[in-house]
């Protein structure tokens, strides 16, 4: 769910120099994406189980989720085949060391750490450490080249939400909600495109946002909002529910849905948005659950969402309420 990126980090300073180097900073030697096999780290049979440990760079946005890491080398054996050996620290821990076989042709090998979760100020202190294993006295192995790639997931819902107001008339309720997305996720969603839609959920049919008339015509809604461009009856302005076929929708129980559907082009960032919705209570005293949730569709303004098209939903708030 959300918007999937990744991005390159290099290292940036020494922690441990426990190899041996072409220069005094080894992490100098090895911070090139495109390789450069007159500079490197080394490990031999000598250096035993010495190791070095980088600092890497801080990169992405502050409100993404992180899920991804991978190390990538670029190294070569000398004399034998060697064993190179990766670990990265994380949050407060390192999550395990791996190893790869390195031969004697250069070539590029990955470490992949993933199902992770981790936020931006976690994946901040991010450090890698590498280890080689030389089996012979005239074994050698050589990372030339070590750069990280990091796999990280913007959100397009709301940054910020409220809890929903709820007060309780005699024949009717309203839900109050106030939501806002900061500049990061504004940006993501309108990337993606499409329409978004608020919407209030039911567990069970105990209110009406449309209330059926006699005749099974959609007489009533009620709503105010200051969500741009909304777009018209029947892509909006719905009440939907999970049992086709309820004659004029008073015979069954069922998950009911109330939203309104707006372009993403004009709505703005840092900016705090609301929707009222108004329902006539039908059924009162019975237990139900609510949910408001926010909902991306693709494709075109004008067709229905959840066929054939790009969609996802993302709920803000569940409460137990009494009708």
């Amino acid at each position: 769910m959300g918007k999937t990126q990744t991005a390159n980090v290099k290292p940036n300073a020494d922690i441990d120099k426990g190899l041996v180097s072409t220069a005094q900073t080894h992490y100098t030697e090895i911070d090139e994406i495109s390789p450069n096999i007159n500079n490197y780290v080394q490990a031999d049979y000598y250096t035993g189980s010495a190791y070095d440990t980088y600092e890497m760079q801080n990169v992405g946005p502050s409100d993404a989720c992180y899920t991804k890491i991978e190390v990538k080398t670029y190294a070569q054996s000398f004399g034998s085949t060697c064993t190179l050996f990766a670990n990265v620290y994380v949050d407060g821990e390192w999550l395990g060391e791996k190893s790869v076989a390195i031969g004697g042709t250069a070539s590029w090998k990955s470490f992949v750490w993933d199902n992770l979760i981790y936020g931006k100020s976690d994946i901040d202190g991010l450090r890698v450490r590498i280890e080689g294993y030389a089996q012979t006295k005239t074994s050698v192995l050589r990372v030339y080249s070590l750069y990280g790639k990091i796999t990280y997931t913007q959100e397009w819902w709301p940054s910020e939400w409220t809890i929903p107001y709820i007060p309780y008339y005699e024949d009717y309720t309203i839900t109050c909600q106030n939501f806002l997305w900061h500049t990061d996720n504004m940006y993501v969603l309108k990337a993606m495109g499409g329409s978004y839609l608020y919407e209030v959920r039911r567990n069970i049919d105990v209110w009406d946002f449309i209330q059926p008339g006699p005749l099974c015509n959609y007489c009533f809604y009620e709503y105010s909002t200051n969500l741009p461009d909304l777009i018209g009856l029947p892509y909006t302005q719905q009440e939907e529910s999970d049992i086709w076929l309820r004659i004029c929708c008073s015979l069954f129980e069922s998950d009911e849905e109330s939203e309104l559907r707006t372009t993403v082009s004009p709505m703005l960032a840092n900016y705090w948005y609301n929707v009222t919705f108004k329902f006539i209570r039908r059924h009162k005293n019975k237990s139900f659950t609510l949910w408001t949730e926010s909902e991306r569709c693709g494709g075109e303004i004008w067709e229905f969402c959840k066929l054939f098209q790009d969609f996802e939903w993302f709920r803000m708030t569940t409460s137990e309420h009494q009708s």
